[in-house]
């Protein structure tokens, strides 16, 4: 496959919806110019992935629904996770294991949480560190080189979506763009949405 890229020339890419999605996207923090950008170039990847089976408009490929979701599966809970807008499921899961093994007298021990997750303590470590670093959970001993003493720090903050799902995209979509018998989505009459592959320039999207 990469050698066929390679040896042929890569095609334009129609996203007919990046306009839309734009808008969509909260502006949760400034690193999300260049998060959105990579977002439009993995939907490009995609489609050139599947061409087989994807409309053109002229000689360029339309992306669809499917390549916007297979996109989002991958990376929404990773873009809201860098932009403050939710917290992992990892730490999620230390500061569940830490609430359910403490008690009002005692804490919980890396040990405790090693064996809680059936992992070694390395990896138990890592998932603590970023709760510790979130404030959601704190380590009651101050001496380097003692065991942790885990407890309870911050209440972890509701889910915040960044990437809108594919209904909502679609919803938004269908007040302003309009839909082929098929169900996809027709590209505009005007010049197309299109992704550029050189980097936008600083201070855009």
């Amino acid at each position: 496959m990469q050698e066929y890229l390679q040896e042929t020339a890569a095609p334009r890419i129609i996203i007919p919806y990046a306009q839309t999605l734009a808008h969509l996207i909260p502006p949760a923090a400034v690193r999300l110019r260049r998060d959105f950008t990579a977002i439009l170039h993995l939907v490009k990847a995609h489609t050139i992935l599947h061409q087989a089976t994807r409309d053109r408009h002229n000689t360029a490929l339309v992306a669809t629904w499917e390549d916007y979701a297979a996109v989002r599966e991958l990376t929404a809970d990773l873009v809201a996770e860098q932009v403050g807008a939710a917290v992992s499921t990892a730490v999620r899961e230390a500061v569940a294991a830490v609430r359910t093994l403490s008690t009002a007298a005692t804490p919980v021990s890396m040990a405790e949480l090693a064996r809680h997750f059936q992992v070694d303590r390395t990896t138990a470590k890592r998932r603590v560190d970023r709760a510790l670093e979130g404030g959601f959970l704190r380590n009651e001993e101050t001496l380097r080189g003692k065991a942790a003493k885990l407890v309870l720090g911050e209440p972890i903050p509701e889910q915040r979506a960044i990437m809108p799902t594919v209904a909502a995209l679609q919803a938004a979509v269908a007040r302003v763009a309009p839909v082929t018998a098929s169900g996809g989505i027709s590209p505009p009459s005007s010049e197309p949405v299109q992704v550029d592959l050189a980097p936008p320039e600083e201070g855009t999207i």
